[in-house]
């Protein structure tokens, strides 16, 4: 039911009409799901009023997409499991924007270093 569900970043908040989003995710409902998946879920929005003029709106695109189809289209009291992309994009750049200077101490060791002199021979004779 998640991927037939038309959420709230499918509407314009005015209007309450489908965005593009909207629209493409509505035609994959209609044309490409499975067909034992097919019914369109409208979440209910903050009031009667704007779940109505959603249902409206949802039904008046199925019908100019899909005119042969006659589903039911369904409204679902539901909260979205993700978030829009602009809201990820969003916080990854707040996140991004307040990360720290790196901040490594670093001080060049003086005097002689604790591994071996550069004069030994280890290995082989190379092939005598």
């Amino acid at each position: 039911m998640t991927n037939t569900t038309l959420y709230d970043q499918h509407f314009i908040p005015g209007t309450q009409e489908l965005n593009e989003a909207g629209r493409l995710h509505l035609k994959w409902i209609l044309l490409y799901a499975p067909p034992q998946r097919r019914t369109p879920w409208v979440q209910a929005g903050d009031s009667a009023e704007i779940s109505q003029a959603r249902l409206a709106n949802v039904q008046q695109e199925a019908a100019a997409m899909a005119p042969h189809c006659r589903t039911m289209i369904m409204l679902r009291v539901c909260q979205p499991y993700g978030a829009s992309a602009q809201e990820v994009d969003l916080v990854r750049r707040a996140y991004l924007a307040s990360m720290p200077e790196p901040r490594i101490s670093y001080q060049a060791q003086q005097g002689s270093s604790t591994g071996s002199s550069g004069g030994s021979s280890s290995g082989g004779s190379g092939g005598r």
